[in-house]
């Protein structure tokens, strides 16, 4: 973080951190997450230790039968390892009775309908993306143990995935000579496919119009020689449907051509295989699961567990518990500030026609605000049997409602849900282009992103930036080609407000190049295109919004409160590789320099490290 970014507070604070012995990292986003995460955990405890009759179904009854269930798990106070063994044999039977692909497809409607595995045909209920209105019946691609696209690319990658396949096999008692046939085999088939697979290139703005492909039932019949639209439709526990909308269709092309009597013992390993890497965390080690061992704190052990089967009644808790209603109040009259500016800053585009200023401003009033957390669901005693008598029966569990819940969706209109996409006690915000909506968690509105008693501009550096980003995602390279109505539609802004768009995006990649960490690694300013005009964006507005000098002052330090982090060098590393984010320091230094405030506050003149000439300097608006 920069020298001249008040050096006395974060500066200072930067140089005497410590990374904890367990983590790689640490910093605001951390810590604040730390303290919703023990908050979380007092809340767990306190159901565990409570005498209450809670009403079944109830948030309370489901967290503190699930505790008890894990902790006796973890202590080995309850040793369900036999019904477990019980449950993945009959699965493993099934499969190895399986004679004939339309006998695999029968097992595969089972699978999916009793236990929430689909090995090759990944169903999924989701908003379409031209009419995000209607919910359709989604195809996914094939998701496989390990890598894939690594595999296609690497020996190393597809070797991995043939020993994970390999012990599972062994697990459940194939000798080892044949396990390595059997994965390797599996391997190959993997490779197939992978070779017919669409993947997205790291370093390539996610464009999801070339991952979507609609048919009809007719037209998708057509296409396939071995699997049938009913087929699919049966494996998806639905009765019919007149639309289907493929991820990636050469894909499932390419397992249809390999759904063969040829292919069928390769089919049914890797059948196996999904299930148990499905349930590898919950299986016993007989049946291929991860080796199991008292675990040494098995407190913090069935915490864990609670914390991410019941994410929604947890969410719902800790909402109840630590947001007030003045905050999401205050809070919703800030993003309804930010929005307002946003407006002003549109409709001041010196790059921008008329048409597409009233375009972009009629997203913007269209743009619902999702702050803190949900309503909370009504409470139903039949969801009392989501807690299984073993851990492995509640994953599963957890997975088939989960699943039969998207398909209540089919053939309903989507009606936009903030909480659909993140939980309360997340500390995060995010943009859904689909919904053209954005969302503030609760977990986020604690200090120093969010403080009731700071001043405004303080306020507005740290939670109002994190909002202003996320409104600005609506505008940047990817959410721009979206319409008011969360359509996929490029051409909804005129043609040349476009091109003058692509010239902002083009000096936006060349300048964060220029940025390093570690004095040697450079920013990818194509990936991360649309987080850094998020940046520049939210700070352009929080700017105008605070007007003087000395709330500009307190913006700037408060934004870099929030991105003050400590990381390892290598994790700082991989994140120019994996992170579509810049770096901490780098949101904060190529951010402030963008600014004419930032030298006028700060006296940065040419020649000083932060100093960016002013033709250089980038704005969003």
């Amino acid at each position: 973080v920069s020298h001249s970014l008040n050096y006395q507070k974060t500066g200072k604070e930067l140089m005497s951190m410590e990374i904890p012995a367990s983590k790689q990292s640490s910093g605001t986003f951390d810590k604040v997450q730390e303290t919703a995460d023990k908050q979380i955990e007092e809340i767990i405890l306190a159901l565990a230790e409570s005498g209450e009759d809670y009403v079944p179904g109830s948030n309370e009854q489901l967290i503190r039968d699930l505790y008890k269930l894990a902790y006796d798990s973890c202590t080995g106070a309850a040793d369900n390892v036999s019904r477990d063994e019980e449950t993945a044999r009959r699965v493993f039977a099934d499969i190895e009775s399986v004679e004939s692909i339309p006998g695999l497809f029968a097992l595969w409607e089972r699978l999916g309908a009793e236990y929430g595995v689909y090995p090759a045909v990944c169903p999924a209920v989701m908003p379409d993306l031209y009419e995000p209105s209607e919910n359709r019946l989604t195809l996914c691609q094939m998701m496989p143990s390990g890598d894939i696209k690594s595999a296609v690319e690497s020996e190393w990658a597809a070797t991995s995935i043939r020993e994970q396949y390999k012990r599972y096999l062994v697990s459940i008692g194939v000798g080892s000579a044949e396990a390595r046939e059997r994965a390797t085999q599996m391997t190959y088939l993997l490779l197939d496919i992978g070779t017919m697979t669409k993947f997205a290139k790291e370093d390539e703005p996610y464009d999801p119009s070339e991952y979507y492909f609609p048919y009809t039932a007719g037209e998708l019949s057509g296409k396939l020689a071995n699997i049938g639209t009913d087929d699919i439709c049966r494996i998806a526990g639905i009765a019919d449907t007149d639309r289907f909308v493929l991820q990636n269709d050469r894909q499932l092309f390419m397992i249809d051509s390999l759904l063969d009597e040829a292919h069928l013992p390769v089919w049914k390993d890797y059948t196996l295989c999904a299930f148990i890497e499905q349930y590898v965390m919950a299986l016993p080690e007989s049946c291929g699961g991860n080796p199991r061992r008292l675990i040494p704190d098995p407190v913090k052990a069935a915490v864990n567990e609670v914390s991410m089967t019941l994410y929604k009644e947890i969410g719902e808790l800790y909402a109840e518990k630590y947001l007030s209603v003045e905050t999401c109040r205050d809070v919703e009259a800030l993003c309804g500030e930010i929005k307002d500016e946003y407006e002003v800053l549109i409709n001041g585009s010196g790059t921008l026609s008329d048409e597409g200023k009233a375009a972009l401003v009629s997203k913007l009033k269209n743009m619902p605000c999702f702050v803190g957390a949900g309503k909370p669901h009504e409470v139903k005693p039949e969801d009392a049997d989501k807690i299984g008598s073993t851990l492995l029966e509640t994953e599963i569990r957890g997975q088939v409602k989960a699943y039969r819940e998207q398909l209540e969706k089919l053939g309903r209109k989507n009606e936009p849900d903030g909480f659909d996409m993140i939980a309360p006690q997340t500390v995060n915000a995010v943009y859904d282009p689909q919904n053209n909506c954005f969302t503030v968690t609760a977990a986020i509105l604690n200090a120093p992103f969010y403080d009731k008693n700071a001043e405004h501009a303080v306020n507005l550096g740290s939670i109002g930036t994190v909002i202003g980003h996320e409104i600005s995602h609506a505008f940047d390279s990817s959410g721009m080609n979206y319409d008011a109505e969360g359509r996929y539609r490029p051409e909804w802004i005129p043609a040349a407000d476009r091109e003058a768009f692509k010239k902002i995006q083009q000096r936006t990649v060349e300048y964060y190049n220029g940025f390093t960490v570690l004095d040697n690694y450079h920013v990818k300013g194509k990936a991360t295109l649309c987080e850094n005009l998020a940046d520049i964006s939210a700070m352009q507005c929080a700017l105008a919004i605070a007007k003087t000098p000395e709330e500009q002052k307190k913006v700037f330090e408060s934004y870099a409160e929030v991105w003050k982090m400590l990381s390892v060098d290598n994790i700082a590393q991989d994140q120019l590789t994996f992170d579509v984010h810049s770096p901490a320091p780098v949101r904060v230094n190529a951010v402030a320099a963008c600014f004419d405030e930032f030298y006028s506050i700060y006296g940065v003149q040419e020649g000083d490290k932060l100093y960016v000439a002013p033709d250089e300097r980038i704005r969003r608006w």
